[in-house]
This record gives C-alpha cells, sequence and structure tokens, in this order.
C-alpha cells in the first residue's frame, strides 16, 4: 500500500510517502523513511518490494555522494535522474532486475530551477509538474489535473497534496495516518511538520472546493467514528462576514447519550484573540481530530452565506440576525436527532437573552436538558470545543474566498479577518467600494459597519415605489374578477384603469405600462 506523490512549484519541489512497510495482510513498520537524501538539494522515494528498495536506494546513495567526493561538486537533479535510469535499465536487462518505482527531486542551483523526474521500474524517465507511485497514483492525478497551476507557493502545493491524500482515504480500505514531507529549493533540504499536511486534511475533509464560490448555506457533519449511524458529509461552502454554528458531541459512558455544545463565529469582533490566537486555535483543532478523541465525539456546522444573511435582514418583514442564530441551531439540533443521535443535555452560548432563549428550546427538545448562558464557551469545555471549530473553520473558508465578481472587478485579497476590528478588514472595505453597486459578496450588506460606509461613499439610490405590493393590498369590489368570468368573457376583456393612488415610476409611465391587481379565483 506504498504512496509517493510528487509536486514542483515556484521555487522548490517537495515530495511525500507514507510511513508504513508491509508485506502482504502485516505491517513490519510505522517510522519508515522512504525519502533518501542523494545530495544537498536532491532527494529521492521509492516504493516496491522491501528488499529491492532497501538494495537498490542504497546503491544509488551511495554513488552519489562518491560522485561529489571524487569531483567536489554534486550531481544535478537531472544528471541524478538520468545516471539512477541507467542503473536501473541495467539491472533490468539482468536476471536481477529490481522491483522498484522512484521519484526524484530536487533543485538545479545552474539553472536556478526545482524539478521532478518519475522513473518505474521498466526504466522509463519522464519530466514531470507532479507525479505519483503506488496506490497514490490510483487516483491523484485526476486531483493534479484540476488544481495544479505553475508558480505554486508552498501552502497551494501542501493544499493540493492534502487534497490527494483525502481522496486515496475515501478509496482505498487501508486508510494511512503518518507520512513523511521533504521539501527541497535553493536553500537545501528540509523535513516538514507532518501536522502541516495532517491539519489541511482534517480541514479539505468536508469536501472543502476552493474553485467553487459561495451563493448558499450548507450543514456539514463529521460523526464519531464508533458511532452505528451514518451522518453525511455535505459539501462545505466558503463565508465571510457571516454566522458558523459548530456542535461537539461528546459520548457519555454513564448513559448511551450525547451531550452537545453550541457556539457559533463571525457575529462580532474577536475580543478573545489575544487570548487565543489562531495558531493555538488550530493545534486544538487537531487535538479535536484526532482518533482517540473522534472515537467517542464528532460535530456539525451550518454555514449561512453572507446573501442569504441579508436577504432576511433586509426584507420587508424583517429576519433578525438573533432569530436566524435560534432558528439555525435548533435546525442543527434537530438534524442530528434525526439521524438517531440521542442527546441528554445541550450547552449554548446564548445569542440575545438566555431566558428567553431557553424558553424557546425547551418546548421543542423535550425530555432533554438545556443550559443557555453568557460566555458559555469559557464555562463549559464541550462549548469551548465548539468554539474552536466554528471559528477555525471560519479562518480556512476565509482564505480561500472564491470571489464571484472577479475578474470584472479587480479586488483586493487583503482582507483581513472579516471583523470590524481589524485594521486589515476596515482598510479594504473603504478600499473596495464600487459607487454603484457597492460591495463584492463576500460582504453582508445588513451589516451596520457596511451601510455606513455605503451612506457616507456610494450614490445615493432612490427607489420609487411603483404602485406598492398589489398582493397587499385589498382590492375594491369593482376590481374582483371571478376567474369563470375572465374565461367565458375572455376576447370581450377590457382591463379597467389602474388605482392611480399611489404614484407609479417614471420609467413606467414614460413606457406606459400600467400595473394591474392579479385575478383571483373565488
Amino acid at each position: 500500500m506504498d504512496i509517493q506523490l510528487g509536486i514542483v512549484g515556484k521555487d522548490f519541489s517537495i515530495l511525500i510517502t507514507d510511513d508504513q512497510v508491509v508485506n502482504s495482510i502485516l505491517t513490519i513498520k510505522h517510522d519508515a523513511d522512504k525519502i533518501y537524501e542523494l545530495s544537498e538539494k536532491v532527494i529521492m522515494s521509492v516504493s516496491g518490494e522491501a528488499g529491492d528498495t532497501d538494495q537498490f536506494c542504497e546503491y544509488i546513495v551511495g554513488n552519489s555522494k562518491l560522485y561529489g567526493i571524487r569531483n567536489g561538486i554534486d550531481l544535478t537533479p537531472d544528471a541524478t535522474a538520468k545516471f539512477t535510469r541507467g542503473e536501473l535499465a541495467s539491472a533490468l536487462r539482468s536476471r536481477n532486475p529490481y522491483q522498484v518505482n522512484l521519484l526524484i527531486s530536487g533543485f538545479d542551483i545552474v539553472k536556478n530551477q526545482p524539478s521532478l523526474y518519475r522513473i518505474d521500474y521498466l526504466a522509463s524517465i519522464s519530466k514531470v509538474p507532479f507525479a505519483a507511485h503506488g496506490y497514490g497514483a490510483f487516483f491523484s492525478y485526476s486531483i493534479f489535473d484540476k488544481m495544479y497551476k505553475e508558480n505554486l507557493t508552498e501552502s497551494e502545493a501542501l493544499d493540493i497534496l492534502a487534497a490527494c491524500l483525502i481522496e486515496l482515504n475515501k478509496r482505498l480500505i487501508i486508510r494511512h495516518s503518518s507520512y513523511t514531507i521533504k521539501i527541497v529549493d535553493k536553500s537545501g533540504l528540509r523535513t516538514l511538520d507532518p501536522a502541516l499536511i495532517m491539519q489541511r486534511i482534517a480541514l479539505q475533509d468536508l469536501d472543502f472546493d476552493p474553485l467553487v464560490p459561495l451563493t448558499d448555506s450548507k450543514v456539514i457533519f463529521s460523526k464519531p467514528l464508533n458511532s452505528r449511524y451514518n451522518s453525511p458529509i455535505v459539501t462545505q461552502t466558503y463565508l465571510c462576514f457571516m454566522i458558523l454554528f459548530s456542535i461537539l458531541a461528546q459520548y457519555s459512558e454513564e448513559k448511551p447519550k450525547y451531550v452537545l455544545g453550541v457556539d457559533e463565529a463571525g457575529r462580532g469582533p474577536v475580543l478573545d484573540s489575544k487570548q487565543v490566537t489562531e495558531k493555538i486555535r488550530e493545534d486544538k483543532f487537531m487535538l479535536l481530530q484526532q482518533e482517540n478523541v473522534r472515537k467517542d465525539s464528532g460535530w456539525a456546522a451550518h454555514v449561512l452565506s453572507p446573501q442569504e444573511i441579508s436577504q432576511g435582514m433586509l426584507k420587508k418583514n424583517k429576519y433578525n440576525l438573533n432569530t436566524l442564530a435560534h432558528d439555525t441551531t435548533i435546525s442543527i439540533i434537530q438534524s442530528l436527532i434525526k439521524q438517531g443521535h440521542e442527546i441528554s443535555h445541550i450547552y449554548i452560548d446564548t445569542v440575545g437573552p438566555p431566558e428567553s432563549y431557553t424558553r424557546k428550546l425547551q418546548p421543542l427538545f423535550p425530555g432533554t436538558k438545556i443550559t443557555v448562558a453568557k460566555k458559555a464557551d469559557s464555562l463549559y469545555p464541550i462549548v469551548s470545543a465548539a468554539s474552536i471549530i466554528a471559528k477555525v473553520i471560519r479562518d480556512e473558508v476565509l482564505k480561500n474566498w472564491k470571489f464571484l465578481e472577479t475578474p470584472s472587478r479587480d479586488i483586493s485579497l487583503s482582507y483581513g479577518s472579516g471583523y470590524p476590528s481589524d485594521p486589515k478588514t476596515v482598510s479594504w472595505l473603504h478600499s473596495n467600494i464600487d459607487k454603484v453597486f457597492g460591495y463584492p459578496s463576500i460582504v453582508r450588506f445588513s451589516w451596520a459597519t457596511c451601510q455606513k460606509l455605503l451612506e457616507t461613499n456610494a450614490y445615493k439610490v432612490d427607489f420609487h415605489d411603483e404602485g406598492g405590493d398589489v398582493h397587499d393590498k385589498k382590492l375594491t369590489v369593482a376590481q374582483k374578477r371571478k376567474l369563470a368570468s375572465f374565461h367565458n368573457n375572455a376576447f370581450s376583456f377590457k382591463p379597467k384603469k389602474p388605482d392611480t393612488s399611489s404614484p407609479q415610476s417614471l420609467f413606467l409611465t414614460k413606457n406606459r405600462i400600467n400595473l394591474f391587481p392579479p385575478i383571483k379565483d373565488h
């Protein structure tokens, strides 16, 4: 079950392999380093039969270093790849060929560029921007084709590799849990912390797709590993200046029921950012994804788009933010119950007065104890965990926001955290306003900060009442007409003049367009 992946970025190349050595159904080692250092700026990964991989790689490593000692200069990545391919071809023509597949990666100091070579056991060689060997080759190339672009940054390259590993974990029976990651650039060889890739796997495991913009809200589930119920994982969307609800369900051994913690992120300023930094939140999020924690716990998140929030808050019958928060919480708890999860206690960080919120929830969930409190994230550990999950997911999707307006508008990507307390966000709001259309879809137009800036920095638009909403008006007896009567006199029907008590817009008047009440069937 070997996995080898390689990718080339702007000024670096990365190799990643799994750490397991397997023979038939047995795992022999869990900490094997399958990436060999051939020189200061050239590395090689290998997969194949255990004996062949050790013997052939030791031979290539020894000869590569011997060349450097004799000549005072190391082989370039290109020369190393061709030498390795030649030795593999010679063995192939002998009675003892090597059953090995190789990736050779390095940085050429003469050409000042990285490179990656793919060599298989038949001694064929090709220079490529990305490559895979072993079981990693089964499903990785479609991910590479979709996400790869020239001049990748290190972070973008790791995101692509994480997406490949997620696909492999979904498709293959055996799920690898540890990897070795090495990167080569003009400074030399570095071994990256596996947490960099594991964190991306945990976040992207929500079907996160940075190529799709946010237009709607979605619900995400991450079920307990030992749960007998199937909690589906639904596609995640992208958000900014919005609300994210996260519920962490912790299993109680005393009672076969779950305890829930509920919190949100994205409503107001991050007042606790000095106490819990982004790095600490990400580390704690990774702890919550470990198998020993997920064994008896899971979480769900509901993502609301800026458009959905604004549409509700700006319509005639205003759907205020507190009510939206309450309904979202109710919806996500009900979805967990429908999946078969029994809940004994729900802890919620309040939105609005705790007392009225409790009175609203209790009749909906009879038999379940409900605790609604201010600052619940600092009082109850289960809510603290939910808070961490909400903030980390929000931060991650905000970093990968896909604008609907580009490339028609030149929009800066330096928008910060999205909170009014962030100087970057304030600066971005001032410099990215359109005097006619306002802000891009990333901004919630019902946001008070946004409304104030639009009032002072955008053109004022006067919307005339075009006769009002005829559906909301009571029709006079003369205006009422039965549907049956309309059918009987369809060709002789003459519409009456509309009610002119409400002024029509100049556009309708100039174009001789009249508004008529709807015909009702009595």
